[in-house]
């Protein structure tokens, strides 16, 4: 089966697959034909926050991800940066071909012990723009092109089915002013004139909207939104 095959036929099961497990199962199944040996999908958590609540898929160890999120690696990892920058796949070792700070050293190096020395990051994007990465780990050092394309379409639709299986998580909490602030914004007010209706100025209202965001892993305004009306904090 030649790579175009490969990526359609795994496009045609992702809609039907039905549990996170037997997504991984898939992804790593059709991996095999690129020695791909592991598979992290997530979003992109906003500067400051946290990544924990953005992951949708690990298909490494478990003792890593727990470092990697116990320390905060997203803020430290010269891959994540890249991603933050990129919109087409690249190697690790791309993210990697400057001299590196020691914290980003020491991301890279630990990610080593755990057999994580080389890979594919894939960024994919959301509906409402939020950027999200599926991250392929490897022991091949290079793809050709044809290779990237064909695990491009499979990144991108691997991250679309584990958006439609991860379970609903709690609520967040947001204040009273966050929720009214989003409301306004759902209904086409700007922050000038929320301000006006809220007797508050318009700087307090982007911070009101902004505070929102980073609460629900938000990208920007829209999504926040759109966030708020999926958890049923606004109509």
């Amino acid at each position: 089966m030649d790579l175009k095959e490969l990526a359609f036929g795994f496009v045609d099961h992702a809609a039907r697959i039905g549990t996170p497990q037997r997504l991984l199962d898939e992804i790593l199944q059709v991996g095999r034909a690129f020695e791909i040996e592991g598979v992290f999908i997530t979003g992109v958590p906003e500067p400051g926050g946290v990544l924990e609540p953005c992951i949708l898929l690990s298909g490494w160890s478990e003792e890593w991800t727990a470092r990697y999120c116990s320390e905060n690696y997203v803020h430290l990892d010269p891959c994540a940066a890249q991603l933050r920058r990129s919109t087409e796949p690249f190697l690790w070792s791309e993210a990697c071909d400057r001299r590196l700070e020691p914290h980003e050293a020491r991301v890279m190096g630990e990610a080593r012990e755990f057999g994580l020395e080389f890979g594919l990051c894939v960024p994919v994007y959301g509906p409402h723009g939020e950027k999200g990465c599926v991250s392929f780990s490897t022991r091949r050092q290079t793809f050709s092109m044809q290779e990237r394309a064909a695990l491009h379409m499979i990144a991108v639709y691997a991250h679309r089915a584990m958006e439609r299986l991860r379970p609903s998580t709690a609520r967040p909490r947001l204040t009273a002013r966050e929720i009214e602030c989003l409301r306004w914004a759902s209904l086409g007010k700007t922050s000038w004139e929320t301000g006006l209706i809220l007797n508050i100025q318009k700087k307090t209202v982007d911070e009101y909207i902004e505070s929102a965001a980073l609460k629900m892993n938000c990208a920007n305004r829209s999504h926040a939104v759109a966030q708020a009306v999926r958890y049923g904090l606004i109509a």
